[in-house]
Parts: C-alpha cells; structure tokens; sequence
C-alpha cells in the first residue's frame, strides 16, 4: 500500500459533529512512526482547533476542518501557524459558496461525497456538480490549492470525480474492503488517470491543430513536500497520469479522496 498512497487520510471523529467516535493524537503519533507519507487528518470535530497543535506535535502535515462548525477564519490562521496543511471541508448539503471567500487561504478543498460519519456509503453522484464549480474558481483564480472527494470513491466512481475536476481521492472501504487491497488501489488509480490521460491526449491533438491545451492540475505545495499517509489511502491524479505524493480515513489516489474506511 505506501508505494502505491500518495497520503495517508486520518479520519477524526469526535461524536458530535458526526455519531461515530475514531481516533486522535495518539494513533496518528503511532501511525507517523510507521510512514513518511504525508498525514492529512480530516477534523470532524466540534472544536477542532483546541486539538490543532496536537496533531501537529503528533506529526499531522495537514489538517482540515469543516466550514460548518464555523470560526472558519481563526481556524485557518490557527493552522497556518502552526507550520500545518490548511484545508477545508463542505458537507454535500453545504453550498460551494461558503468555501469560495476561503480559497486563496487554502492549500486543500476537500468536498465530502458521502455524509461524513461512516465508511461503506453509497457515492452522491449529485455533488460532483459542486466540484465542477470548486475546479472552474481554483482555475480561474490561479490558486494552488488541492481539490480533494472523499466518500464512497471506487474504480467505477474515480473517472467522474476526475472528470469533475477532483485530483485527490480518498478511498477507503474500496482498498480496507478488497481481498487484494493493492490491487484495488491500483484499479482507482488507474481508472481515475484514465481521464487525465484521455484529456492530455485530446489536449495535444488541440494543440497541434493550433488551439490551447487544458490547464496544468495544481501547483505542488506544502501538500506534496513529504509523500502522504495515514488510514485511508490519498492518491493524487495530475494530467498525463502523473503522480505526486500520498495520505486515517483512507488512502488517497492521484493528487491530494469520507477516511480510511
């Protein structure tokens, strides 16, 4: 699995913000023992920044919380630092637009395809809109920042989050779940850089016949300065099928996809 996670994603629940209850500092200082994948721990926390400095004692490289819980201002500088990732999450009841004032201070966007809380949910084909719109404002903008899906991300559901623009997906119950876990992150790795190859090629054939090429994916930033780990597995998708970096929750596959299920 390290070779093939570009990061770890550590899914934190306190059973408020969400029922379950999973882990905290203490299993991601265990897990940091164990990889030098980069560690994206996903807060799904009431008060996440009373625990930021933590998991950065711990060895987290990045932290995300959710818009929802609000302060989301505080929490981002808190994060800043501190030396750690910034990300945000939006629920999928949650618009794009309570993110967008946020994303020139973000290094990862991370939109939940599933209602966060517990593994093995059916994907919810009808946010990928909402990543199509988070795609276009990350382009247009200019900013280096990862658009990231989590939630019931497979093979069969990687191309369409490519396609909506997402370069980092988490998958969890399709690894943690199969027989063969390697083989199962291969297969959403390669279904999901399908489409970037499919789209560089289309880019080229564009450009010979003399118009422009598609966009570059996301500048590597603090995100890809140490490969990725945790629970989940993170794999990032850049254009052309190249890779970058890796991510409890799940692993992450292509760019820096709810946890490691």
């Amino acid at each position: 699995m390290h070779d093939e996670a570009d990061a770890l994603h550590v899914d934190v629940m306190d059973a408020h913000f969400v029922p379950n209850l999973t882990i905290g500092p203490p299993v991601v200082a265990w897990i940091r023992k164990h990889t030098d994948l980069y560690l994206d721990c996903h807060l799904m926390m009431d008060n996440p920044g009373a625990y930021l400095e933590a998991f950065k004692e711990a060895g987290a490289d990045g932290c995300s919380v959710h818009v929802e819980v609000g302060r989301t201002g505080e929490l981002l500088e808190h994060m800043r630092s501190l030396g750690l990732g910034a990300g945000l999450v939006l629920n999928p009841a949650t618009p794009f637009e309570a993110a967008e004032p946020w994303l020139a201070q973000l290094d990862l966007l991370l939109v939940m395809t599933v209602n966060p809380g517990f593994g093995g949910q059916r994907f919810m084909r009808e946010v990928l809109p909402k990543v199509e719109l988070a795609r276009r404002a990350i382009d247009e903008r200019g900013l280096d920042v990862e658009l990231e899906v989590d939630g019931g991300v497979s093979a069969a559901t990687a191309p369409a989050c490519v396609q909506a623009g997402a370069r980092l997906l988490v998958a969890g119950s399709a690894v943690f779940g199969a027989q063969d876990r390697l083989a199962a992150a291969r297969r959403i790795k390669a279904a999901g850089e399908s489409v970037l190859v499919g789209a560089a090629s289309q880019g080229r054939a564009t450009a010979s016949q003399g118009g422009a090429t598609g966009s570059q994916g996301p500048a590597d930033r603090q995100w890809a300065n140490r490969q990725q780990a945790g629970g989940e597995r993170a794999d990032r998708q850049q254009p052309g099928g190249e890779e970058a970096g890796g991510r409890e929750g799940g692993a992450s596959i292509g760019r820096p996809g709810g946890g490691a299920q």
